[in-house]
């Protein structure tokens, strides 16, 4: 696997506790069944460590808001480097000399672009899965250890190793117990911006309870609301700038 840049930074203001997704919810109550929103094509960051903008141009493409044309791989990779430099210009660390950037400069990149009306924040591992389940995909930063960087067969996560770093990651789907070899999880499955050759095409899948650590570890989950479907005028990828406008 080539050698991935890990460049989520943690950012937790605390004014976003007044932008709960479960204050929205309410008393609402979610059947908890098997759920999956429908992905776009599968992103490859390479070496570049823009994964907050990855991991949104994911979510941009991703149901409920897929476009009715996906873009072409090397546009759509340039639109998730240029959303991540948005959101370096407009995050809370000086100057762009620097790595990485929060899933908070992301959401805000893509609401003041058009693309989604607001934003929540899930605080929690359930309110995590009444936004999957009821909402649509939820933008991750997460903690990232050793033992992360590949998969078990089927796409399975193991938290395992000494952490190494932060990752922005796309939860595309949610099921109550999944059976891989002779057990069976609570899981999620995410969506990553390392290429097809990660896990099964590109998806992994974590159990509740490792996800729940991860949050619980300085994580973040950002749920987009009232999200916008882009219209790709041009795919050519010397075009991107001019391919993306909400419809």
């Amino acid at each position: 696997m080539i050698n991935r840049t890990l460049d989520w930074i943690s950012n937790h203001d605390p004014r976003s506790r007044e932008y709960s997704f479960k204050q929205k919810m309410g008393s609402s109550s979610i059947a908890e069944v098997p759920t999956f929103w429908e992905e776009g094509i599968v992103l490859d960051q390479g070496k570049e460590g823009a994964c907050v903008g990855f991991a949104w141009t994911g979510e941009l493409l991703a149901e409920p808001s897929a476009p009715a044309i996906q873009p072409e791989f090397h546009s759509a990779n340039m639109l998730a480097v240029s959303f991540y430099k948005s959101a370096q210009k407009i995050d809370e660390w000086a100057g762009e000399n620097y790595e990485g950037t929060s899933v908070l400069a992301g959401a805000k990149v893509m609401k003041s672009q058009g693309f989604i009306g607001e934003y929540r924040w899930c605080f929690g591992i359930e309110a995590v899965k009444s936004a999957v389940l009821s909402e649509g995909p939820v933008v991750l930063g997460v903690p990232w250890f050793s033992g992360m960087y590949g998969t078990l067969p089927g796409g399975l996560v193991i938290v395992s190793g000494s952490k190494i770093g932060g990752h922005a990651i796309l939860i595309t789907g949610y099921h109550p117990n999944l059976k891989f070899g002779n057990q069976i999880h609570e899981v999620f499955r995410w969506r990553n911006s390392w290429g097809a050759e990660y896990g099964t095409g590109g998806s992994g899948w974590i159990k509740k309870k490792d996800l729940k650590k991860l949050l619980s570890d300085g994580g973040e989950a950002c749920v987009p609301i009232d999200r916008k479907i882009p219209v790709f005028k041009d795919i050519r990828a010397n075009a991107w700038k001019e391919a993306v406008s909400p419809a």
